[in-house]
């Protein structure tokens, strides 16, 4: 049993140093813009942060993952379509499963 713990425990530390490299692209994501890019951006961390939560042992890992492959479609359409249309405004809905 311990050793099942030691290795939960090391695969929460290395999910936790994974969401810390998020955070360096999400800082030039919110100085370079636009405004809508920078939200979905940080929509989609606090997506990854919630899954993260939902490892826990009292947590609920499929509704987290299926949050977050939604808000990681979403801030990829966005993305997208600023990458290929800067000069309209975007508005992208992505349905939810």
């Amino acid at each position: 049993m311990s050793q099942l713990r030691d290795e939960v425990q090391s695969v929460g530390r290395a999910f936790s140093e994974a969401v810390d490299q998020i955070l360096e692209p999400l800082e030039r994501i919110r100085m370079l813009g636009p405004d809508i890019v920078v939200s979905e951006a940080e929509y989609t961390l606090e997506a990854v942060r919630q899954f993260e939560d939902s490892m826990s042992p009292t947590g609920d890992p499929f509704n987290g993952e299926g949050h977050l492959r939604v808000q990681r479609a979403t801030f990829a359409a966005v993305a997208r379509q600023v990458l290929l249309h800067p000069q309209e405004r975007v508005t992208v809905v992505v349905a939810e499963e």
